[in-house]
Order: structure tokens, then sequence, then C-alpha cells
């Protein structure tokens, strides 16, 4: 997918109200291979609240979703995707997803990973939340390059597969949260490189990685082990 306008004001959306409870569907549903190299993709849609918890339904912006003799595989190089509503990029079982340029915004997920992500470039303004279920569904997040999260990183298990996070890179404005599930099941960040608004907390660091604090102000890790 490209936009060839001169000003960039190609448009993927559905035209629904945004109104609490609305029915909608995907802007995307994404089962083969799909590259997006610059487009804007944007669902207006509302979402309602199932429970007295407050559970949110509704539908993603893009969904990848395969089967396990065929992934489907999601490359977003560039464009701007907006679903403010709900989650903006849903990565489903037996799928990957690469996202090495554009901006993904939402006031919730902004990528939801199930299975395999790795994140180098782009912008996400939003959750990054990185959960698994079953083999098909392995939860594995990767963040390098120049990646830049902007928002709450945020680890969940549902099933047997403990899902893993790994930072080695980009630039990063975010909040922690690992599910008291997820803790127990050992599931944490893996913190080895990358730069923080605020410190990196001590548990997060990568085998081998501490804290640190750079001359700029900002945070990150540097080699290096505790001494009792």
């Amino acid at each position: 997918i490209t936009d060839s306008s001169a000003d960039k004001t190609g448009t993927i959306k559905r035209d629904d109200a945004g109104v609490e409870g609305e029915t909608s569907y995907y802007v995307i549903d994404n089962r083969g291979t799909m590259t997006i190299e610059s487009a804007n993709v944007v669902n207006n849609s509302g979402y309602k609240k199932t429970n007295s918890s407050g559970t949110m339904v509704g539908s993603s912006l893009i969904i990848n979703i395969g089967e396990a003799d065929k992934y489907a595989v999601l490359n977003i190089k560039g464009g701007t995707f907006t679903q403010n509503n709900f989650i903006a990029i849903k990565n489903d079982s037996c799928s990957e997803l690469n996202v090495s340029g554009g901006v993904i915004n939402s006031k919730h997920s902004a990528v939801q990973n199930w299975c395999n992500a790795n994140i180098t470039g782009g912008e996400l303004n939003g959750q990054l939340w990185t959960d698994a279920w079953k083999e098909t569904s392995t939860g594995k997040t990767v963040v390098s390059g120049d990646a830049k999260l902007n928002g709450e990183i945020v680890m969940d298990i549902t099933g047997s597969i403990v899902p893993t996070l790994e930072i080695s890179g980009g630039s990063h404005n975010v909040t922690w949260k690992v599910t008291t599930a997820a803790a127990i099941a050992g599931a944490k960040p893996h913190v080895s490189g990358g730069t923080f608004k605020t410190a990196v907390p001590e548990d997060y660091c990568a085998d081998g990685f501490i804290p640190t604090q750079n001359a700029d102000g900002t945070y990150g890790v540097k080699t290096g082990v505790y001494v009792a």
C-alpha cells in the first residue's frame, strides 16, 4: 500500500459515527503478507463497556492474523494510523509485525502483540501491550533501532506461554506495568539499550546491565553488575 498523492492525503477509513456501543469492524484485516509504505489509516469507531469492571470491546484499526501453517506478515514502513477508541494494531496468533516507520496513535493500545513483533523504527503513541496464551501466540516483542515509544508498556499473560519484551535501542517516554499474573510467571522487560525520560527500574535491566543516568539528563542502562 503506497499513497501516491503529492500531499500524502490518501486515506483508508471507516465512516463510523464514533459513538459508544456502535458496531464496528477492522479497517484492514490482513491474513497474508502486506507492506504499508504510506497511507492515512483511521477508524472513528466507538467501543462499548460489557461489564461492571469496564472491560472494553470493539474492533482494532488493523488486525494481523495467520494460521499455524501460514503466518501473516505485516510490514509498516510509513504512514499514520489512528484508532483512539480502541486498539490501533493487533498482532494476533501466528503472525509477524515489523514496524520500521510511521506513526501509530491510540488512547488505548497503539500495538497489542500476541505473537512476534519487531519494532525498529517509527513512533508509537499509546500502550505497547505484549501478551501470550498458547504456542501460536508467543508474545515476543523486540524494540530496537530508532523506535520511539510514548505511553505505557504493559506485559500480561493469558495462558501458559510467558511473553517476552526486549528493548535494546530507541528513545522512550514510558511508564511500566507488569500484571500480577505475568510477574508470577516470570515475565518482565529486559532492557539492554535505548534512552528513557525516567530511570529504568533495576529489575527490568537485562542480564549484565544496570541503570544509569546520562549526561544529558536522560536515563538508560550500562554494562555492570551489583556487588554486595
